[in-house]
């Protein structure tokens, strides 16, 4: 019996190593925001969006009009907002109301333990109901773009609310499971499942 309580002992000790291993490899710095859509006069509005009672996203509110569609623009993996400042200068001038946000972990929005697509995927679709909520449009049929991991949330968070009408992602992973064995072997992270 002893031995038994010894194993479990051990394999509960090796999972928290391991996850707090690959918790450290995968950290992001929060890197502060260094640009604003003013830098191109384009006018916004920084606006905070609730995902919990304890958390929250930061974003940037960029109108056209109640009537024009909107599209939500979701930064990559370790990046902000502010990485999407190239996307809103070429596509404001095309009359779509436009909403950029840090997802949680990054930028000026609320940490969480682990980010992963699947919090950027809860991060988008609480951005896209947080604005359709607003009052601030009048049209609730949205766009995403999404760079990378903010690709595969878009495509996620697409499958989960059907207010979303269309996807464009730039380096989104095609296989996230895929991706992740490949790298965990180049770290050397082994494998149990």
């Amino acid at each position: 019996m002893a031995i038994l309580i010894w194993i479990i002992v051990s394999l509960i000790l090796v999972v928290l190593m391991l996850d707090r291993l690959i918790a450290r490899m995968y950290r992001n710095a929060r890197r502060p925001h260094q640009a604003t859509p003013a830098e191109h006069d384009i006018a916004y509005q920084e606006i905070r969006i609730p995902v919990s009672k304890q958390e929250y996203l930061y974003g940037w509110w960029i109108p056209a009009t109640p009537r024009a569609p909107t599209i939500l623009l979701i930064h990559g993996w370790g990046r902000n907002l502010a990485r999407m400042i190239s996307t809103i200068a070429h596509i404001h001038p095309l009359g779509y109301n436009l909403l950029a946000f840090d997802a949680r972990n990054h930028g000026s929005s609320s940490a969480v333990p682990h980010p992963t697509v699947g919090t950027f995927s809860q991060d988008t679709l609480a951005a896209l109901h947080f604005i359709a909520e607003s009052g601030k449009i009048a049209r609730k049929d949205f766009g995403l773009i999404g760079l990378s991991i903010g690709g595969g949330a878009a495509i996620n968070a697409a499958s989960a609310d059907n207010r979303i009408k269309s996807v464009i992602t730039v380096g989104a992973l095609a296989h996230p499971v895929n991706y992740m064995e490949l790298e965990f072997r180049k770290r050397h992270v082994p494998k149990f499942i």
